[in-house]
């Protein structure tokens, strides 16, 4: 297992709108974690996986993208290559769901 993460970058398909800093819900596996939405990388084609647009500003019902999030605590997350199971996470907002993705790469504690 690996050692608890600070920051994790997540490849979501958003359900509802979801803006920067928005603070959120990290739901992985059996873990809830408070944390905020500390940027959002890049825009996909949820078709082929290709980076449309670096950096937007915000992001819409339908669209993937790859965004990263701290985490109140650090908590212990898993890359979906490596743990199909352990690295799928939602994020959650006031009892909605906002995104559901996997996770592609973490920075751990140090």
């Amino acid at each position: 297992m690996s050692p608890p993460s600070r920051t994790a970058s997540v490849e979501v398909c958003c359900c509802r709108w979801c803006p920067h800093c928005l603070q959120v819900t990290l739901h992985a596996h059996t873990a809830r974690e408070s944390g905020h939405i500390s940027a959002l990388v890049s825009l996909l084609n949820s078709k082929t996986g290709e980076v449309v647009r670096a950096k937007p500003r915000c992001l819409l019902k339908g669209q993937t993208a790859v965004i990263e999030i701290t985490p109140a605590r650090p908590i212990c997350l898993e890359e979906y290559s490596d743990y199909r199971a352990l690295g799928r996470v939602a994020l959650r907002e006031g009892g909605r769901t906002l995104a559901v993705g996997i996770v592609t790469s973490v920075t751990p504690v140090d």
